[in-house]
Order: C-alpha cells, then sequence, then structure tokens
C-alpha cells in the first residue's frame, strides 16, 4: 500500500463520518499519527461507535483505529422498552430465522434464549 499522509487520513475519516448517516460526526474527532487514527469524542448509541470503527478501518492507509469515543445514552429504557426493543432487534436480524431466539429482560439485564446456527 502506498504511503498516505496523515492529513489525508484524517480528511478522509471524517469525510466517511459525516457522510454516513448511521453516525451523528459532529461530536466526533479524528487524528492520524503514522497511520494509527484515534477517533473522540461523544455519541448516542453503541451502534454509531462500532460503525465509525467500522468506517474508518476501510479507509486506505489506515494500519490501526483507537476508539476513544463515549456513548451517552440520549434516554434511558424501562425494561419493558428495552425487552421490546431487543426482541424487534431480533425479528429484524435478517440471518436469523424468525422465532429462533427470543430476549428477557430483567433489571436491565438482557437474557437470549432459543436456538441458532
Amino acid at each position: 500500500m502506498p504511503f498516505r499522509p496523515d492529513s489525508e487520513i484524517e480528511h478522509d475519516v471524517l469525510h466517511e463520518l459525516r457522510w454516513d448517516a448511521a453516525v451523528d460526526a459532529r461530536n466526533l474527532g479524528v487524528t492520524a499519527a503514522e497511520g494509527v487514527v484515534t477517533i473522540t469524542g461523544e455519541v448516542s448509541a453503541y451502534a454509531e461507535k462500532r460503525e465509525a470503527e467500522r468506517l474508518a478501518e476501510m479507509i486506505p492507509g489506515v494500519r490501526e483505529v483507537i476508539v476513544n469515543i463515549v456513548v451517552v445514552a440520549a434516554e434511558i429504557l424501562d425494561d419493558e422498552e428495552l425487552g421490546v426493543a431487543a426482541n424487534n432487534a431480533l425479528r429484524w436480524a435478517a440471518y436469523l430465522p424468525v422465532g429462533a431466539a427470543s430476549a428477557r429482560v430483567e433489571r436491565g439485564w438482557i437474557t437470549l434464549t432459543g436456538t441458532v446456527h
């Protein structure tokens, strides 16, 4: 892989973070040093944090990604709301057969049951 200046890598990572609708990049910062990218800041969901890392890893010249992102939940779900969200996520997962798994929530802890391959 040809050498890319860190300034180009930073620019490309920020561009990807800002372009992807799955990540709110307004509170994120990016630095690069010898191909090692560090992303800092805050997001409102763990999925955003993972997506930011995935996007950075795709950029040519990135050798490693350090993620210093804090997830700040916009709202706290009670057990019932969390259970509905978890079961919806399982139901919407294209790789799981319908009814193969279910979620139960007690005091904020999710327990998954079922059989999957």
